[in-house]
């Protein structure tokens, strides 16, 4: 939106006649810029520059939030992360199902793409594709098949591990919960 130019000054005149680009890019104390109108152009461009600039202010006055949404945000962060943690448990847990049998399938394949944008993340929603394997990955296949296989049986034929996960990581997120809780209601009464 703002772009650094170098004027061409004509005599002893201290305006400059003629604006071209700058070489550098950098921002210089006296430089000389220009607002590039046809970004304006852009539909709800002041809109976002509204929320952007809102949301900065925000942010930065969140030791004067009230407890309610400090509290509020604190539960919020804690719910993504355990959508992340379940979301990446599943994804492998189908991944490594449906490797045994020889195919690749990815729910959310491009989760961890660091080069994606927000909503390309959930785009496609699964990728599938049969492999083309070498000696040494059917191998693989197998050992990750009997890997799967005993692990079923161990959990059927032990099902209070199952309970025991189950209370763990209901107590594991009670338990951060309450920390944050802690945490936040100890500052606001200091």
């Amino acid at each position: 939106m703002i772009f650094r130019v170098e004027g061409e000054y004509r005599g002893s005149s201290k305006t400059p006649q003629f604006l071209r680009p700058s070489r550098t890019g950098a921002f210089a104390k006296d430089g000389l810029y220009i607002w590039n109108s046809k970004v304006q152009e852009v539909k709800w461009q002041g809109f976002y520059l509204t929320l952007l600039i809102v949301g900065v202010l925000g942010v930065c006055c969140f030791p004067v939030w009230p407890i309610s949404m400090k509290l509020g945000a604190w539960y919020l962060s804690v719910t993504l992360l355990c959508l992340i943690i379940g979301t990446t448990l599943v994804r492998y847990l189908v991944f490594l199902s449906f490797f045994t049998f020889g195919y690749d399938f990815w729910i959310f394949p491009n989760m961890y793409d660091d080069r994606a944008g927000f909503w390309e993340v959930f785009y496609p929603v699964y990728f599938f594709k049969a492999r083309d394997d070498s000696l040494f990955s059917v191998a693989m296949r197998v050992v990750v098949a009997a890997f799967l296989v005993s692990s079923s049986v161990y959990l059927y034929l032990n099902p209070q591990i199952i309970e025991d996960l189950k209370e763990f990581s209901v107590g594991s997120v009670s338990e951060l919960v309450s920390w944050g809780e802690d945490k936040l209601l100890s500052v606001s009464v200091t």
